[in-house]
């Protein structure tokens, strides 16, 4: 019998009835990257969770964190960065 190890990082405050059931919906795809060989490297769940898959030697880990906060941050830098590169510019002869 083939022994199979799955390791599950959880970076979120998700109840472990929770945690496994989006790893649980990972699996339940079926190794679908990697030519068959790897589960979904990256799903994203409509609960703003996402679970990164990766095949080792031995083993699957999956690493769940939540990617509202992530976006939320690259929106605040996209904002930061438009707000900085579209200020208009005096010419250096008006700016005294």
């Amino acid at each position: 019998m083939n022994m199979e190890t799955i390791i599950i990082r959880n970076n979120t405050d998700l109840s472990s009835e929770m945690v496994f059931s989006h790893v649980y919906s990972v699996i339940k795809q079926g190794r679908i990257s990697n030519d068959g060989k790897a589960y979904c490297y990256l799903t994203r769940f409509d609960t703003g969770v996402a679970v990164a898959a990766k095949r080792n030697k031995s083993s699957d880990t999956f690493v769940l964190s939540f990617v509202a906060k992530h976006e939320e941050n690259l929106a605040r830098s996209q904002q930061e960065f438009d707000t900085c590169h579209n200020k208009t510019l005096q010419p250096t002869s008006e700016r005294g």
